[in-house]
């Protein structure tokens, strides 16, 4: 048998509830942390983003040929129940020698986007006209722009 005398089993009682608070404050740590990391996750593949293609059209080219191709897939979309996500051309205002266009691609949310570019018919699509578009352009520069998280900012949504 152990004798201890009452100041060590205070010491041992207090240094005991300070491991046990903290082991629950790591354990809420952990568990929150992940819940965080998975509520973002999934906010994320939620979010709307746009891509844009900034370039120029070879010379043998026009927007009006560009822009045929992009409404195939605008009819698409439609088709798909999607009529939220569309492809657009942009032409510059600027005076230039050579005109630049931008192509704006506009998804309401990544889980969106991946149903779409898995779907047969957008898929043969790509090989029978995307391939082609792209095949047009000079000079070419991509972006992608995703919708803010904390799109709580008073103002215009």
């Amino acid at each position: 048998m152990v004798h201890i005398t009452l100041k060590q089993l205070n010491i041992y009682l207090m240094t005991a509830r300070v491991y046990s608070i903290l082991i629950s404050g790591f354990v809420l740590l952990m568990g929150s942390s992940s819940c965080f990391a998975q509520t973002k996750e999934t906010n994320e593949t939620q979010l709307a983003f746009k891509t844009l293609h900034v370039f120029n059209l070879k010379s043998k080219y026009t927007a009006e040929d560009l822009q045929i191709g992009l409404d195939k897939f605008n009819s698409l979309f439609v088709k798909l129940g999607h009529p939220e996500c569309y492809y657009k051309l942009w032409v510059s205002s600027g005076e230039k020698k050579h005109e630049s266009y931008l192509w704006e691609s506009s998804w309401s949310s990544k889980s969106v986007y991946d149903e779409i570019h898995k779907n047969e018919e957008y898929r043969k699509l790509v090989r029978k006209d995307m391939l082609g578009l792209r095949k047009m352009f000079t000079d070419h520069t991509y972006y992608k722009f995703q919708e803010h998280l904390f799109n709580e900012a008073p103002g215009p949504k």
